[in-house]
């Protein structure tokens, strides 16, 4: 078949080839790549024990990876390194983050959330401890996303999307930055709350109510086995 599609493409007259290429030209997000400079986190998903439920599955999980901008890694690097020092991270990488990678993928796929969609996404840090050419510092937060029901039908298992989805999460960080090195050797983040509704294909009809959900972020060395794109990298990722 490849074959066939081949020799029918050569037959084509140079002209008709050049005006295909001239009006179909290809898509730039599929050139995206890591950003120079920048971060990798290494993203895990999964749900956390339930109070009311002692024999719910907590086992599955999946993963994702997380990347920054070497602006945005800057901006967690404090202006000035003294201990009690609290500065605010920029508002528009809280509400990239939570837009791509607060998104419940435990069970299957769910989309990313709008920015209309997150409805807080909030960042803050503080400088804990200075020693050396280590600076200490803790992140904390919030955000909320929320996606009104959409009525589509999932085509195999017929359920329709009825109701809201949304996740309303607590965000804690702990990170160490070396002054002399310019770089970071810690990067832990952690997100966890409640996650509810179901998205069209994540499998999650039949547990829409509010449940613990956790999301866990982790610094990789940047290496290019550690370059894996990030789901949504051509969802205007870093716009």
């Amino acid at each position: 078949m490849i074959n066939k599609a081949l020799r029918r493409w050569e037959a084509n007259p140079l002209s008709s080839i050049k005006e295909f290429a001239a009006h179909n030209a290809p898509d730039q997000r599929f050139n995206l790549g890591f950003p120079v400079g920048g971060l990798i986190l290494r993203e895990t998903i999964r749900d956390l024990p339930r109070v009311d439920n002692e024999n719910f599955e907590t086992w599955r999980h999946n993963f994702d990876h997380a990347w920054l901008t070497a602006d945005e890694m800057n901006s967690f690097v404090p202006s000035n390194p003294e201990v009690g020092h609290k500065y605010q991270i920029p508002e528009k990488f809280a509400r990239r983050f939570a837009a791509f990678h607060l998104v419940d993928q435990v069970k299957g796929e769910a989309d990313a959330w709008k920015r209309s969609e997150v409805q807080m996404a909030i960042m803050e840090a503080e400088v804990m401890k200075q020693q050396d050419d280590k600076v200490q510092i803790r992140l904390h937060g919030a955000a909320r996303c929320v996606k009104p029901a959409t009525g589509e039908v999932n085509p195999y298992s017929r359920t329709k999307i009825n109701q809201d989805r949304g996740v309303d999460l607590n965000i804690r960080g702990w990170l160490t930055y070396d002054t002399n090195s310019k770089s970071f050797t810690r990067f832990d983040v952690i997100a966890a709350g409640d996650r509810w509704g179901a998205a069209t294909y994540n499998f999650r009809s039949g547990d829409l109510g509010r449940a613990p959900i956790g999301f866990a972020f982790e610094m990789l060395p940047v290496v290019s086995v550690n370059k894996t794109r990030p789901k949504f990298l051509m969802w205007s990722y870093f716009n």
